[in-house]
């Protein structure tokens, strides 16, 4: 079995802000935006509407924590960031608060905004019908050269950037270093979700099942899918590690714990624990192992911003981290 660890979700480039952990553990990661689409074709040239942030349905645990908080009002994504961006006045955050406030309006004067719901690993997000499973997929430069690697069985780790938050008086706000020393008030790596391939489609014969659910999978748009690159990456109902069939579905979402933590203790964001990637066991992809220049003087790997999917390979440190720390099987 393979592993790649795929960076995906809000961050300082896309989004502008961290993604979200709850004081009872719980991960929610916001998907960047769309701003390219505006109305899609999928591969048969029939159109739908992309997802927008307000068709993405909080999960109950969490609408649970924000009822018993005062937060009553908050039930889709939306709703959610506006109230979480309530206070800031950067540029960037602005102008999504902007947009977020638009689609948010009557239908006379509502303007839709868009986002890439992409992986998407959990059921309640949006409308499914049965036979709907975790999907990945990746943008077609990167399965260029990750189908060169991954094959059934393999697992995809995501990662992304979090803070913690804190919810008190009916509002809600990231975490700052007063609020306590065990929180992450600066943001941190941490894996959050998860996805062991049960198949890979790369032709539209395959993709037929996929058409008939509520809503359409972002890398179904003709713009995407018309390249000869394109691929979609379904997860397996179950969770197999060292051959054998866990308790865990084949996708999904992990809650919070120090495990799941990549950046190394008292360092920046993009230095990773020395203890879990020894020199060599991080290559980009086929036959390209990253530099040993990438590991500073205090051996450890300093991800590259660039890097969208690592392949992790011959490094049973990882992979019994994994097994015995993440799964805790």
């Amino acid at each position: 079995m393979k592993i790649v660890l795929s960076r995906k979700s809000f961050d300082s480039k896309y989004g502008g802000k961290p993604n979200l952990i709850f004081q009872d553990g719980c991960l929610l990661t916001l998907p960047i935006p769309g701003y390219q689409y505006v109305s899609m074709k999928n591969f048969k040239g029939d159109l739908f509407n992309p997802t927008e942030y307000c068709d993405i349905e909080i999960p109950v645990k969490i609408q649970k924590i924000l009822k018993e908080n005062q937060l009553h009002s908050l039930n889709n994504y939306a709703e959610l960031m506006l109230k979480l961006f309530e206070k800031s006045s950067a540029k960037k955050i602005q102008k999504l608060k902007d947009r977020l406030t638009g689609s948010l309006l009557d239908d006379a004067n509502r303007k839709p905004y868009y986002c890439h719901l992409d992986p998407d690993l959990i059921y309640e997000n949006l409308r499914r019908i049965n036979g709907w499973h975790g999907l990945f997929g990746p943008s077609p430069d990167y399965h260029k050269h990750l189908s060169n690697e991954l094959k059934e069985n393999d697992l995809i780790l995501f990662f992304g950037t979090f803070r913690h938050i804190i919810i008190e008086e009916g509002s809600i706000r990231y975490a700052i270093k007063r609020d306590g020393k065990d929180l992450i008030y600066e943001g941190k790596h941490l894996i959050y979700g998860y996805l062991q391939i049960k198949k890979i489609i790369t032709d539209s014969r395959g993709i037929e099942d996929w058409m008939h659910q509520p809503n359409h999978h972002p890398h179904l748009d003709e713009k995407l899918w018309n390249n000869r690159n394109r691929a979609l990456y379904v997860g397996r109902n179950h969770l197999y590690l060292d051959g054998k069939r866990t308790r865990y579905k084949g996708y999904g979402t992990l809650n919070f714990s120090k495990d799941l933590v990549l950046t190394e203790k008292n360092a920046t964001t993009r230095i990773w624990k020395r203890q879990l990637f020894p020199k060599g066991s991080i290559i980009k992809h086929k036959n390209i192992i990253i530099s040993q220049s990438k590991w500073n003087r205090n051996n450890c790997f300093e991800w590259d911003s660039y890097g969208q999917e690592f392949i992790i390979e011959r490094c049973p440190e990882f992979e019994n981290h994994i097994i015995n720390n993440i799964f805790k099987l």
